[in-house]
């Protein structure tokens, strides 16, 4: 896998073993920590309104009682939320029969992610996320079916045709501790962990971005082979770039762990000025999965997949076209009843 402008490696780490998951745990904890400090204490469920508008979520927050966190200024993708223990687990079962509405709202459309069981962050995209994250799933899904007519390797044409992209599928990580929703992913047919994963976040996200990175990597112990995230600046600033994250296994006291490494780190593809950078991400076939070399012994497992800067703008740009603020309805024309 190669960068433009690749900047050096900076290494979070965590052991394979039980006792690591426990260190990748208390990591985590401490790293949402000061969230709790955040809370509002005169803040709840209650008063939801004041920055969610969906009843259905509305009514969720409620049967959790979540305390409410302040998130950045001029951050609206995530709002963070404190749940008491085991709160998640045991108020979705109970609202499968109490409140079906909810139930599968929250399982097939709310996108979220849980974390430590203790954190409820809720994701409210932008149409210009949306988009761009889905061109870009086109353009992966598309020099993939170029190399399906390209090749004669008949284990190249099976891979790639066990390769698929899930959008809205959840990902347990960490001893289900942890839930999370990628913006994108692809992953192998019998593979639970995708091996390719596709975030978005604006520039004030940027440390969230990174740890769900890491949160990928090291709670999949290092089956998510690749990570790509890409921040926007917020509507003054015209600012767009990528970073790049994958495994690195190591020796440690005897045992085998894994860290998370940078590839590359806040590349810039638009400037704040708005002037595009030239440069590409390049990865391959054999970051799609964990151990390809043994399930598709002769696929050509070098072949590339290009993203070129110029296009990702191109697809930002287009984007951002959709992000239009809503308009009231027109007063001046007439509703007729339902019937």
């Amino acid at each position: 896998m190669e960068s433009q402008n690749n900047v050096a490696s900076h290494d979070v780490c965590a052991e394979l073993s039980s006792p690591a998951r426990e260190q990748s745990g208390h990591s985590l904890n401490s790293h949402y920590h000061h969230l709790r400090g955040n809370s509002n204490s005169n803040s709840n469920s209650g008063d939801c309104e004041t920055i969610i508008t969906n009843p259905l979520l509305c009514r969720f927050l409620s049967y959790l009682n979540a305390g409410r966190v302040a998130c950045p200024q001029g951050d609206h993708t995530y709002h963070t939320f404190t749940l008491q223990p085991r709160a998640y687990t045991k108020t979705l079962e109970s609202l499968r029969e109490s409140d079906s509405e909810v139930w599968g709202y929250v399982l097939n459309k709310l996108r979220h992610d849980l974390i430590e069981d203790e954190f409820l962050i809720i994701k409210m995209p932008s149409s210009t996320h949306d988009i761009t994250v889905d061109q870009i799933g086109d353009l992966i899904k598309s020099q993939l079916a170029i190399m399906v007519e390209t090749t004669s390797n008949q284990d190249t044409k099976k891979l790639i045709q066990d390769i698929k992209a899930g959008l809205a599928r959840s990902v347990w990580l960490d001893d289900s501790k942890n839930k999370r929703e990628p913006d994108q992913q692809f992953l192998v047919k019998g593979s639970y962990y995708p091996g390719v994963i596709i975030e978005f976040a604006y520039s004030q996200s940027f440390q969230k971005l990174r740890r769900k990175a890491y949160d990928f990597i090291v709670g999949s112990t290092g089956s998510v082979q690749l990570v790509i995230g890409l921040e926007t600046g917020d509507k003054k600033s015209k600012s767009f770039k990528i970073s790049v994250w994958r495994p690195e296994f190591y020796r440690s006291e005897n045992r085998d762990a894994v860290r998370m490494k940078t590839i590359t780190e806040r590349d810039i593809i638009r400037g704040s000025d708005g002037t595009l950078k030239p440069g590409c991400l390049r990865f391959h076939l054999r970051d799609f999965d964990e151990d390809l070399a043994i399930k598709y012994p002769y696929a050509e497992l070098t072949k590339e997949i290009t993203l070129d800067y110029d296009v990702l703008a191109r697809y930002l740009i287009c984007a951002e076209q959709f992000d239009v603020p809503r308009r009231s309805p027109r007063r001046d024309i007439i509703k007729a009843p339902y019937e």
